[in-house]
């Protein structure tokens, strides 16, 4: 439990929701890209062909899972979140959002220290 400290509190700070209810299994697999160390973006799903972009600024609705292969399985977290892109509290995610059409699904891995990746799942329902 001491390795998912950061990980939880980082879940918080984010509203996330997280416990054995929410136990999140990847619908798709990490692929190698996603298991190296390195920032990664994968799309899983294509969004609607002919939708608006996400742009810098727009007001956007989310779903985010997270999760990462280094802590147990029951620390997951899941929210629907409406932010403005460039402002995320979770930096990298503005930058990987960029351009994702409406239903579109990417994965974002990020480097944490000694702890390995944490992913974020982003599922755009809107954009505004």
């Amino acid at each position: 439990m001491f390795l998912a400290a950061p990980f939880l509190v980082l879940a918080t700070l984010l509203g996330l929701n997280y416990g054995s209810v929410l136990a999140y299994d990847p619908e798709y697999a990490l692929d190698q890209t996603e298991l190296s160390g390195e920032f990664s973006v994968r799309v899983l799903k294509p969004g609607i062909d002919g939708s608006r972009s996400v742009a810098s600024g727009d007001r956007v609705k989310a779903l985010l899972r997270t999760f990462s292969p280094s802590v147990p399985k029951h620390i997951t977290g899941f929210a629907e979140q409406i932010f403005e892109v460039g402002k995320h509290p979770v930096v990298p995610l503005n930058n990987a959002i960029a351009n994702m059409r409406l239903d579109e699904i990417r994965r974002v891995g990020i480097p944490f220290g000694e702890y390995g990746k944490i992913f974020y799942e982003v599922h755009v329902v809107s954009i505004a």
